[in-house]
């Protein structure tokens, strides 16, 4: 296909290069002063443009089977011997079909076991942070009992004003509050763990 485009192109080329000889030529012989030094010269051109298009047309030809052998080096040429990857030879490289199987299954059992001991550890993290949380909270509950405690008798014996004892009760209020809400983080851990030990 190539070469026959080539030979096309040299063909039509050198057609047009002899018709202006020629057509020149009949100029010349009419007395405008063509020489025979003119003619020859274009001639020469018509020539050269032709090895010209020949050279290019190897040129590329060349480039393409470079490019093509590299491809095959690489290995993505279409006469690779295997083929894509796909069907029966997918990765498995030399082992058999229940070699690969078995291989597979078994990096299967180890994602699955490394899973359940993350977990597991997560789930431990997370009992202890529950375990330490409901130590603090037993010890702020005391303590808020305590402050109640003193703040009534306080106010009993007549040690604080009405405005100091409201300041101190807002307080205490405060921490209540607090308490509370780590009561109900508590609880919302606890149900992840039920989660997770349901999973």
């Amino acid at each position: 296909m190539k070469k026959t485009i080539l030979f096309l192109l040299v063909t039509f080329t050198m057609l047009f290069f002899v018709d202006g000889v020629y057509a020149q030529q009949e100029k010349g012989s009419k007395g405008k002063g063509k020489s025979k030094e003119a003619i020859e010269e274009v001639a020469e051109n018509a020539q050269d443009t032709s090895k010209k298009a020949i050279n290019k047309g190897e040129e590329a030809r060349k480039k393409a089977m470079e490019k093509k052998e590299k491809n095959m080096e690489k290995g993505k040429g279409k006469d690779k011997g295997k083929g894509e990857k796909g069907g029966k030879d997918k990765g498995k490289g030399e082992k058999g079909g229940k070699e690969f199987g078995q291989e597979k299954a078994k990096e299967g059992r180890e994602r699955a076991r490394e899973a359940r001991s993350k977990r597991d550890k997560k789930a431990k993290e997370l009992d202890t942070a529950i375990d330490s949380n409901e130590v603090k909270l037993e010890s702020a509950r005391e303590k808020i009992e305590k402050a109640k405690e003193k703040l009534e008798e306080a106010k009993k014996a007549g040690e604080i004003s009405d405005e100091e004892y409201e300041k101190e009760k807002e307080k205490i209020e405060e921490a209540e509050e607090a308490a509370e809400e780590l009561k109900e983080k508590i609880k919302e851990a606890k149900k992840t763990r039920k989660g997770t030990e349901e999973d």
